[in-house]
């Protein structure tokens, strides 16, 4: 019997030197930790604060909101560019010129051949109410793709249509309709890239995409803005720094949304496919030419939208 005896104890001592080998690695990971280290007699009450803890943990994993990441910019800015290097970074999937309801803008009259576009079906047969239920069609649709990018080990990232809200004839909202859609039910992690307004103004005028009015060069800049006044500081970042130094600001754009990072980007971006891809072509990350309208170069000196845009992101 005292042998037995003796058995059970060296049993008892064994299981609590591993819960409290378990609390211990929970005290690294996790912060304080009240840890006992007595052999036998509070047994019981580490494997009650074991539990506790670990239900605590668990409770925290499920109230975490999973990450999506967006990638904001304007028409005629480098994005399409920029959007291409990300689709190279490790697992990544990139959505192109994502909108909740942009398509509501097609014309009735023009219907085009879209059997697995359900939104614009709906769009086409007149059903009431429509923005709100693209809305909740987009929305359906980002978990789905979210949760299937997760599945197989890959991240989602979207790239939001900003030109469908800041450089037509909408209202300007004062939030994105992306972000506002996604920010309940994710940890969103957005991205925004600018590049100098008198560059970008250029080409959207060359390309006939001007929809505001007055479609003047302080308009776009005031609109401009009012589109970066969504976002912090940290979020941003320039064209101009990415052509001077691709690798190091994609790898800084690539930390601040949580994605791997492949240092060879530079040499497969150019294969990697995104819609609203109208800009400049060319497999090399170079500074090109500039192309500046005149009207630009007879109004920006007196801009105070373009004046103000220089103070407050182009300062330094």
């Amino acid at each position: 019997q005292g042998s037995l005896m003796s058995k059970k104890l060296v049993g008892l001592s064994q299981i609590n030197e591993e819960l409290s080998g378990a609390l211990n690695l929970l005290q690294e990971r996790l912060g304080d930790f009240p840890v006992n280290n007595s052999t036998q007699g509070n047994i019981a009450q580490g494997t009650d604060s074991l539990l506790d803890r670990c239900a605590d943990v668990v409770g925290e994993e499920k109230n975490t909101k999973p990450i999506i990441r967006v990638i904001h910019h304007l028409a005629c800015s480098g994005g399409s560019l920029i959007s291409k290097c990300l689709s190279s970074m490790p697992n990544v999937f990139l959505l192109s010129e994502t909108h909740p309801t942009a398509f509501a803008k097609h014309e009735r009259d023009n219907i085009s051949f879209s059997p697995t576009n359900i939104p614009l079906q709906c769009h086409y047969a007149n059903i009431p109410d429509l923005n709100n239920l693209n809305s909740e069609l987009f929305k359906s649709s980002i978990r789905l793709v979210h949760s299937h990018c997760e599945n197989i080990g890959g991240y989602l990232v979207l790239r939001e249509h900003s030109h469908s809200d800041f450089t037509s004839d909408n209202d300007v909202p004062t939030e994105s309709p992306l972000l506002r859609l996604l920010k309940d039910d994710y940890d969103v992690r957005s991205l925004v890239t600018i590049r100098e307004p008198v560059e970008a103004y250029s080409s959207l005028k060359r390309n006939g995409w001007i929809r505001f009015k007055p479609a003047t060069f302080d308009e776009y800049c005031r609109r401009l803005n009012l589109f970066l006044a969504q976002f912090s500081r940290e979020q941003i970042f320039k064209y101009e720094d990415f052509i001077d130094c691709p690798m190091g600001t994609m790898e800084s754009m690539c930390a601040h949304i949580k994605l791997g990072f492949n240092e060879n980007f530079e040499y497969i971006f150019d294969s990697f496919n995104v819609s609203g891809d109208s800009g400049r072509k060319g497999s090399v990350i170079e500074k090109r030419p500039k192309q500046i309208v005149q009207e630009v170069i007879e109004s920006k000196d007196n801009s105070s939208n373009y004046k103000r845009f220089l103070k407050e992101y182009f300062s330094n």
